[in-house]
């Protein structure tokens, strides 16, 4: 049942092996099953700039720090 706003959210459990999880999210994400709402995709040297969007909690979706 979709939450608030027809958002649901997804969790990953805290085990330590979590791989066949993360394949099923991904699975799930790449025909468009699950939308992921990204806020912004940052390089690795914006992470302070990331950081501090994240902790202004006013991220409208997930902030993405990129390895090259």
């Amino acid at each position: 049942m979709p939450g608030e706003r027809g958002v649901r959210g997804e969790g990953v459990s805290h085990i330590a092996d979590v791989r066949a999880e993360l394949a099923q999210l991904m699975a799930d994400i790449a025909p468009g099953k699950i939308r992921v709402e990204l806020e912004r995709v940052y390089r690795f040297d914006q992470t302070p700039d990331a950081l501090a969007k994240l902790q202004s909690r006013r991220a409208r979706g997930k902030v993405v720090l990129q390895l090259d």
